[in-house]
């Protein structure tokens, strides 16, 4: 992995500010009550990330060592994902524009409309930000190759400078939000333009959508990285990179039936029945429920030294 897949960079915003300063004090602070934890939940699955799972299992045992405390345990539970069936409530409107209201329902209902794996997914999650000049750049992108979509964009978030045509709903479906689960299980979903947070990354992996991954920072960049380069199930754009012609070349390798998909869709299968066979086994809910009685153990343990 090289150096600048780790987590370390700092988003800055348009007016210079480090908005990711204070998410990284957070995670320094729970860096350092390592120190005081008796074990570890990870939210991944056993096969996925079994380097970086034995490294850190391998971190533990060195502090074992330096600090003459019992080995930490470490756990992955997972993945824990939702699989009900698409909603159909036409209540719950989620975006307003020109064209007017659009509900949960209804979004599923266009999506039972399209081709299978014809519509591109973007959603950059709770905490990145569109900047005017980039959201114009994938919706130049998106025009150019009369490519269908949904795209997650909240409301403040620049619409006003978006083409028309995109904004009529002409090509696809601009939503401030949409139930990702769902949308990722939908046959009509051909691939995920992600920020690669770590949750999406094991969604979609779970659920066989090949990405193209835009990280910004924390793990973000680890987690794309991990989805191009060692599992091979998308591709990746930088922010120095991002104008049309790229984003237009990227999404046509990833949506259209090629070498390139192809490839891609192989590696997924592999890992989808992986996340199945997780999810229908006992395993995580084993390892749940003995962390819990180490916990209970832990807790009863301390009571009774106090009385």
């Amino acid at each position: 992995m090289p150096s600048t897949a780790f987590p370390f960079y700092v988003q800055k915003s348009a007016d210079g500010k480090d908005r990711g300063l204070l998410l990284y004090q957070n995670l320094t602070k729970q860096l350092h009550q390592w120190k005081h934890v008796s074990g570890a939940l990870i939210h991944s699955m056993d096969g996925l990330k079994s380097e970086s799972d034995s490294a850190l299992r391998a971190l533990a045992a060195m502090k074992e060592i330096s600090d003459g405390r019992a080995s930490i345990p470490i756990s992955t539970i997972g993945p824990l994902l939702h699989t009900s069936s698409p909603p159909t409530s036409h209540n719950n409107p989620t975006t307003t524009n020109e064209s007017g209201d659009i509900s949960v329902g209804q979004l599923f209902e266009w999506l039972d409309t399209r081709a299978t794996a014809s519509v591109l997914y973007i959603s950059m999650g709770s905490v990145v930000r569109w900047e005017a000049g980039q959201a114009r750049e994938v919706a130049m992108a998106l025009l150019a190759l009369r490519q269908a979509f949904v795209w997650v964009m909240r409301p403040w978030e620049l619409r006003e400078s978006l083409p028309k045509a995109v904004l009529d709903h002409e090509l696809g479906r601009l939503v401030k939000w949409a139930p990702q689960v769902p949308l990722l299980q939908h046959p009509s979903i051909g691939a995920f333009f992600t920020h690669a947070g770590w949750n999406s990354t094991l969604e979609t992996v779970s659920h066989g959508v090949p990405t193209l991954a835009w990280a910004h920072f924390v793990d973000q960049l680890t987690n794309a990285w991990f989805l191009t380069h060692h599992w091979q199930v998308g591709l990746e754009i930088s922010t120095h990179d991002f104008h049309q012609s790229e984003i237009q070349r990227l999404i046509s390798l990833l949506m259209h039936d090629g070498p390139d998909r192809r490839l891609y869709m192989s590696h997924l299968a592999c890992h989808r029945d992986t996340a199945r066979q997780a999810m229908l086994s006992s395993s995580s809910r084993k390892k749940l429920y003995a962390f819990l009685d180490e916990i209970l153990d832990n807790f009863l343990s301390v009571e009774t030294m106090r009385n």
